[in-house]
C-alpha cells in the first residue's frame, strides 16, 4: 500500500485534545464511518487499522496475554485484540 500523504492522520490526532486510546479509537472510527469525507480506500484501510490498534490496551505484567481489550461489555463483546484482528 502506497500512501503519499499521511497528514490526514496527523490532523486527526492533533485535533483531539484528549489523546487517550479510547478517544483516538473513537475518532478514527468516526472518521472512517463518515460518508462526507473523500478518503481513498487505502486511507480508509489505514484509519481502520489505527482504530483497531488504539482499541487494545497493553498490560505489561501479563507475559501470556500482553494485550487486553480496552472495552469489554457485559454481553461479552469487546474491542479488538491481536488474534481477533488477524482472523478477520
Amino acid at each position: 500500500m502506497e500512501l503519499d500523504n499521511l497528514a490526514f492522520l496527523q490532523n486527526i490526532i492533533e485535533s483531539k485534545g484528549d489523546k487517550s486510546l479510547y478517544s483516538l479509537s473513537t475518532e478514527f472510527n468516526r472518521e472512517v464511518s463518515r460518508d462526507d469525507r473523500s478518503y481513498t480506500e487505502n486511507e480508509r484501510n489505514l484509519l481502520t487499522l489505527f482504530r483497531k490498534i488504539t482499541s487494545m490496551m497493553l498490560v505489561p505484567k501479563s507475559n501470556n496475554e500482553p494485550f487486553q481489550p480496552l472495552i469489554q461489555m457485559a454481553d461479552g463483546s469487546r474491542s479488538e485484540l491481536p488474534a481477533r484482528s488477524i482472523s478477520k
